[in-house]
């Protein structure tokens, strides 16, 4: 450990030897070099630093296009270094030779390819961290000059970035344009068919009257139907009753046969006035009967002559019951007969109706959608038109 420090420090006094030694001679080289720096820094032509900031503004179609939201960074990364190669690019250079006419300007330049070489050395851009401010630098002879170049610069690069923003939403405007006009003619072809459609079928839309409510599409015929539905099983209900009340009637006889039929109710109403009367003498000649009158007692034979007559009209009067109610079997037979034939043809009229309402319908979620995909498309057309007049 000792050795090693005394070999350091050795080495340490050669070097302070060697410095003082030459100290003449290193002190003349730096003032050598010192003043040839000033002499040559004050011989040299003075330059002048000329810059301009511009915000950098990245429109959201050029991120969203063909680009993930995982990429968002990276094209953001690109798009900022894209437009320092647009700055420093040949057009750009032309445009501010051209805007300041650098050509006549400068004496010893004779083609503008000359001058936009010439310029190109005199510009450099660079970024502010974390901002969208970039920085266009350009040196000149005279500071006049430095100012109106670099403002020339962010003038060409703001010119050149329009014109380029318009150009790319011009040309979308117009396949927007293309592209809303045969929707157009889609939503036309599909409103004929849909017409075509509903004149072939005889359909009534409602909806198209209804201030936009949606409804459905109606015709006669499901009302016919539901009508018919009922008015069969009414008919049959009234068929199944006469036809028991019939049938249990020609079973009876007698007094039961007359007392069926009087609560039917289908007699006339002198019929119906007899029968009480009928059912009050009847009483009688068992109450006479009752207090041991003979069968020859006038009382008991003036009765049964007047029961007989009135059994005899309430037979007759049975018989027409039984007549009416065979005409009223007969006449909801062939009733329920034409009302289930009629119900038959509407039930295939309705099926078919049925197929033509489901090509109308198809027809008219066509035309809905159809028309839908329109006013996303002018909504589309529209704002760009707005885009096209910002800056």
């Amino acid at each position: 450990m000792n050795l090693n420090s005394s070999e350091v420090w050795l080495h340490a006094l050669d070097y302070f030897q060697i410095v003082r030694n030459r100290f003449p001679m290193i002190l003349l080289v730096f003032c050598l070099v010192f003043v040839s720096a000033v002499a040559i820094t004050h011989l040299m032509p003075k330059k002048y630093l000329g810059e301009a900031s511009a915000e950098i503004v990245q429109n959201s179609d050029d991120i969203r296009l063909f680009r993930n939201s995982s990429n968002t960074d990276y094209a953001a990364l690109n798009f900022i270094n894209t437009q320092f190669e647009i700055i420093s690019s040949q057009g750009t250079m032309y445009r501010v030779v051209d805007e300041l006419k650098l050509v006549d300007r400068w004496k010893d330049i004779g083609t503008r390819q000359e001058a936009a070489n010439l310029l190109a050395s005199y510009v450099k851009t660079s970024s502010r961290r974390q901002t969208n401010l970039i920085d266009i630098s350009v040196f000149s002879d005279s500071p006049e000059e430095a100012a109106e170049l670099a403002n020339a610069f962010a003038k060409a690069y703001a010119d050149r970035r329009l014109e380029d923003d318009k150009t790319r939403i011009s040309n979308t405007l117009g396949i927007l344009q293309d592209q809303v006009t045969k929707q157009r003619k889609k939503v036309a072809l599909a409103q004929k068919e849909m017409l075509r459609l509903m004149r072939e079928g005889n359909i009534v839309d409602l909806s198209q009257s209804s201030g936009g409510v949606s409804q459905d599409a109606v015709t006669m015929t499901p009302s016919v139907l539901a009508n018919a539905e009922t008015q069969i099983f009414e008919l049959k209900q009234k068929t199944a009753q006469l036809s028991t009340q019939l049938e249990r009637l020609n079973q009876l006889s007698g007094d039961d046969m007359i007392k069926m039929a009087m609560s039917l109710k289908v007699a006339d109403a002198s019929v119906m006035q007899v029968y009480p009367q009928f059912l009050d003498a009847t009483i009688a000649l068992e109450r006479q009967r009752s207090l041991g009158l003979g069968r020859k007692h006038p009382k008991i034979m003036a009765l049964n002559n007047e029961v007989y007559k009135m059994r005899e009209y309430l037979a007759s009067g049975v018989e027409t019951i039984r007549e009416t109610l065979a005409t009223q079997l007969k006449i909801s037979e062939d009733s329920l007969a034409r009302i289930e034939g009629m119900h038959s043809d509407k039930r295939d009229q309705s099926i078919e109706e049925r197929e033509d309402y489901v090509s109308y319908n198809m027809a008219k979620n066509e035309l809905s959608e159809q028309r839908n995909l329109l006013k996303s498309m002018e909504a589309g057309l529209n704002q760009k038109n707005v885009e096209l007049t910002m800056t």
